[in-house]
């Protein structure tokens, strides 16, 4: 879910530096067009992780009998590991 609030923020960031004028402050506007460009693709992305996020992780038991060596806590550290990733820029 918090990947949703931060693709939601980085959308509206975009959409309001567009709307108010002020994109001319931050990018040559020559090049405005790859900003307006990026409110879709954001906006894409932001859909895809809502539609991930509905549908729902793939269920496992912690007893998972198939046999391979996979550790579960390991799996949800590197989840959690890519949110400042997501935030720092």
């Amino acid at each position: 879910m918090i990947r949703i609030l931060i693709l939601i923020g980085f959308t509206f960031i975009f959409m309001h530096l567009h709307a108010t004028g002020d994109i001319s402050k931050y990018i040559n506007m020559k090049y405005s067009w790859i900003s307006f460009g990026t409110i879709f693709v954001l906006w894409f992305l932001t859909i895809a992780e809502l539609i991930f996020y509905m549908i729902g992780p793939k269920k496992h038991d912690d007893d998972c009998s198939c046999g391979c060596a996979h550790n579960h806590q390991e799996s949800k550290w590197k989840r959690r590991a890519w949110y400042p990733i997501y935030i720092l820029p």
